[in-house]
């Protein structure tokens, strides 16, 4: 074969291939597939979701019901104090309910300080290879001014796990020293521009996790930290997290992923 045939051939391979690496690096930015409708986060795996800071079960309600319809077995965890106390300790304290559950398998879903307590679960000895999914929302991994501020003002506005949540607290110094990315545990974090309570946002984002901004799909979302649990993007970004990551997440996709995250009225 002469240069003259094997040159436009070379020349139409490497167009394939750079048009292949285009439509693969889009994809990777979310780690997802197509197309969310197929969407089903039905399996026989329970899912445990844990509240923030001062939350209970009933803070959860919409994201357990969404789950629920969509074939969940939901165990909503009610942590001592209200979350209130040493993080440590409420992490214990989730591990005995999902010991109670007797699962060889779990997911879990924490909200604000409750992906904390998620988190530092996760990192005690052999949970990673428990935890199938943890998907984190609106969690301060690198803590909140607000805390500081609580704390500046009058301590007793600040229990142990809010004193905690002081940006570079020896808590978090701790939990952060450990990367993610080594975990058996797919971790998909997500959190919003406008949260307001987790500031400033970037204190949000957790590397070695799979980070996903609200505004990222939804550019002209406005969730702020409380609606986090009942926003419906929110809530079917949770639910593509839990399909482990299917669904090509990008601006086009988000009206689909608003859609998935409607909770049915009763």
């Amino acid at each position: 074969m002469n240069s003259s045939r094997l040159s436009p051939l070379l020349l139409g391979g490497v167009v394939v291939l750079v048009v292949l690496a285009i439509v693969l690096f889009a994809r990777a930015r979310y780690d997802v597939d197509v197309p969310l409708t197929d969407l089903a986060v039905e399996d026989g795996v329970p899912l445990f979701l844990v509240p923030g800071y001062g939350g209970d079960p009933a803070s959860m309600g919409a994201v357990e019901r969404l789950l629920e319809e969509r074939g969940r077995r939901v165990v909503s965890v009610a942590l001592p104090g209200s979350g209130r106390g040493d993080i440590v300790s409420s992490a214990r304290a989730l591990g005995e309910v999902i010991t109670e559950e007797g699962a060889s398998e779990v997911d879990v879903v924490g909200f604000s300080a409750g992906g904390l307590v998620a988190r530092t679960f996760v990192q005690q000895e052999g949970n990673d290879a428990k935890v199938r999914f943890l998907v984190l929302l609106g969690t301060p991994h690198h803590g909140t001014r607000l805390a500081g501020l609580a704390t500046a003002l009058d301590p007793s506005l600040c229990a142990r796990g809010c004193r905690q949540m002081i940006p570079g607290s020896r808590f978090l110094r701790m939990l952060n020293s450990r990367d993610e990315s080594s975990s058996g545990t797919v971790s998909t974090n997500i959190y919003s521009a406008d949260d307001g309570v987790v500031t400033p946002p970037e204190s949000a984002r957790l590397a070695g996790a799979r980070n996903v901004r609200i505004q990222d799909p939804c550019p002209d979302a406005q969730v702020p930290h409380s609606r986090l649990v009942t926003d419906p993007i929110a809530l079917g970004l949770v639910v593509v997290a839990l399909d482990g990551g299917s669904g090509l997440i990008d601006a086009d996709s988000c009206e689909d992923i608003r859609r998935l995250g409607i909770v049915a009225e009763n």
